[in-house]
């Protein structure tokens, strides 16, 4: 079911958030105009790459749970490993962490990211967008399940019952 509705909607994001973004994250912020910032949804990878991991950065957690907004869940890595396609296409390994993953690989990516994110001190998020937004079959369900009440998807939010269209608008 779709909801009703009318003209255009916009969800700012900001995505691949990690400690290594830090020094970007205030430039990145200051892009949306003032009435927008407190609405932002910022995606944030527990372990970017496998090797910076959230509770080696207290300074950048703090940082993030004193923003107003929405912190997403955003894979647990963010990669899915070394392809060569997107390496010719992207310059860089296979981006899309969850596509294609079993049940269980879903299930045991969510669980070690909420993981990360209590180790760390940052609040257990509601919403979840995945890695370049191309999901695994079962994510959703696996989502709700874990009392997620929202997915950032490609041109919308998912919610239990229904999708909302919203126009992207995303920094990276």
């Amino acid at each position: 079911m779709t909801a009703p509705l009318t003209g255009k909607h916009y969800l700012p994001e900001i995505h691949d958030l990690y400690p290594g973004m830090a020094e970007k994250l205030d430039a990145l912020i200051a892009a949306f105009p003032d009435a927008a910032r407190p609405h932002i949804a910022y995606s944030v990878v527990p372990d970017w790459m496998g090797n910076d991991p959230l509770d080696a950065a207290p300074d950048f957690v703090a940082r993030l749970n004193a923003l107003p907004g929405h912190i997403a869940l955003h894979g647990l890595t963010h990669t899915k490993g070394p392809d060569l396609w997107n390496w010719l296409a992207y310059g860089h390994e296979n981006r899309s962490e969850f596509a294609g993953l079993t049940d269980e690989e879903t299930a045991e990516k969510l669980d070690r990211g909420l993981a990360m994110f209590a180790a760390a001190g940052i609040a257990r998020p509601t919403w979840f967008c995945a890695p370049r937004w191309t999901p695994s079959r079962g994510l959703n369900a696996a989502l709700f399940q874990r009392g997620f009440t929202g997915v950032l998807a490609r041109g919308g939010l998912d919610l239990p019952d229904f999708h909302i269209y919203l126009q992207p608008l995303i920094f990276y």
